[in-house]
């Protein structure tokens, strides 16, 4: 099966290859996922960094395979193993899970440290909390976001957070995030309506503005109790 899985791993156009696996996966899913797992853990970077995607089709994975992959959150030298495995972590619970993210948020490449900032807030803790807060002084404005968002989310934002996004509001990407926030906003609502008649609220973050108004809601209300 490994070579079988190799073989489609090499396949260069990542829909064919990504149905090749899945067929695999039909097959035989214990012995194709375990071959993904040996490529991942593999010598040669390229399949490594395939199998990792290739990973994406399958949803259980045994604890064993789960402790796998947070390592390879931490310690991978590929920046899209990380991605991909801080993504397929999602919905894993565990406090070997939970550490690797917390170590993630760190990340040299910002898309895993924002899934990180996802995770960790989602996780609550206050170590967790702690960490969000240190990642207001990363230099990347979607990750200063993504941690004030989270720190929104749990409840925790105090005055920090509001200073922090009332800064980030007179960057350039301030602009950039309220105009895509409202073109995402429109098409969402658009679509929802599409698909019920009495669709509910679409939950969307909002512009800036708006993300600074709960900040500040919830700063007040730590200040209170």
């Amino acid at each position: 099966m490994i070579e079988r899985v190799s073989n489609a791993l090499k396949i260069e156009d990542r829909f064919e290859r990504l149905n090749a696996i899945q067929a695999l996966r039909e097959e035989n899913e214990t012995d194709a996922l375990a071959a993904l797992f040996a490529l991942l853990e593999g010598e040669d970077a390229t399949l490594a960094s395939r199998a990792s995607y290739g990973l994406s089709v399958f949803r259980d994975f045994s604890e064993e395979q789960i402790a796998i992959l947070a390592r390879h959150l931490v310690e991978s030298k590929n920046d899209w193993i990380r991605l991909s495995c801080a993504i397929m972590l999602m919905s894993k619970q565990s406090s070997t899970v939970n550490n690797a993210y917390l170590k993630a948020l760190d990340d040299t490449f910002e898309k895993v440290a924002q899934v990180a900032c996802v995770e960790v807030g989602a996780r609550g803790g206050t170590e967790g909390t702690a960490a969000l807060y240190r990642a207001l002084d990363r230099e990347e404005w979607h990750l200063r976001l993504s941690a004030c968002k989270a720190l929104i989310e749990q409840k925790t934002a105090d005055q920090r957070v509001v200073d922090a996004l009332l800064s980030m509001k007179l960057e350039p990407e301030a602009t950039e995030h309220d105009f895509e926030d409202e073109d995402t906003r429109s098409s969402s609502l658009s679509l929802s309506l599409l698909i019920a008649e009495e669709s509910e609220a679409v939950e969307m973050w909002g512009n800036l503005d708006s993300i600074i108004a709960q900040a500040k809601k919830i700063a007040n209300n730590l200040q209170c109790d």
